[in-house]
């Protein structure tokens, strides 16, 4: 499966799980712009508290194909600028919330993969 193998590209060091830095080069690798200016991490926490079904705070395969749906969706939607920055106002005010807190915080491959996301399924 072209999806596995992505996968595995992008988990570099073979732990079975995507961290935050893993999916920030995705993230980069996709040209997604960091509109935070936060090196991607109020971007990155919001997408995986999305799809990370089991609430582990890592990103395992299928949960990385909604992942990879969510950030194909944030590429092309023309008014996702403002909805990030909207919503980054409302994590900046979570984090300072959460301040003394313990938290957890390929390019062409990727490409094609995410294309093939878009295309009608038949």
């Amino acid at each position: 499966h072209a999806m596995a193998q992505i996968f595995k590209l992008f988990d570099k060091d073979q732990s079975g799980y995507l961290d935050e830095m893993e999916i920030k080069q995705i993230v980069k690798e996709m040209g997604i712009p960091d509109y935070e200016r936060d090196g991607y991490k109020g971007f990155i926490k919001r997408n995986t508290r999305q799809v990370d079904d089991d609430a582990s705070g890592e990103v395992e395969f299928e949960e990385f194909k909604k992942l990879l749906q969510s950030l194909v969706t944030c590429k092309i939607d023309r008014t996702y600028r403002q909805y990030i920055l909207s919503q980054g106002r409302s994590f900046k005010k979570e984090r300072a919330a959460n301040a003394g807190k313990k938290t957890m915080d390929r390019k062409p491959i990727l490409r094609n993969a995410a294309s093939g996301i878009l295309k009608p399924m038949s």
